[in-house]
């Protein structure tokens, strides 16, 4: 299930469920990978977590304003759900694709509080 901030942008998702408490893995998880969907022009990326998640195989030849939404594009997920904006734009490493900082909209310090969505339609492609 989706763990979101407010029910509206996604933070993570429930990995276990216990008795009297669930175990969730968040965007902020190094582990954490996700395709996702930028913007009106339906660019494709995947999010990858991390202290600071970023945006990774961006295709060069699309064009990517900076601050366009982000949305999640996977199996699993409500549709159209918020993921963040994009931040910086720069060349991968590589030098093959671009890769963008992503800009969330909640202070990570401020959070006090997550919603799970129990009761969505799943995103199917």
């Amino acid at each position: 299930m989706p763990v979101t901030v407010g029910g509206s942008v996604l933070l993570g998702q429930i990995k276990e469920v216990f008795a009297n408490y669930s175990v969730a893995r968040t965007i902020f998880d190094q582990d954490w990978k996700l395709a996702v969907r930028i913007g009106d022009g339906r660019a494709e990326s995947l999010l990858v977590g991390g202290q600071d998640p970023k945006l990774s195989l961006l295709d060069k030849q699309k064009s990517l304003p900076m601050l366009a939404s982000i949305y999640v594009a996977a199996p699993g997920f409500p549709y159209g759900l918020l993921v963040g904006k994009v931040g910086n734009i720069k060349d991968s490493q590589a030098g093959v694709w671009r890769e963008a900082a992503l800009e969330i909209p909640y202070a990570l310090s401020e959070l006090r509080e997550a919603v799970i969505l129990t009761d969505y339609q799943s995103n199917v492609r």
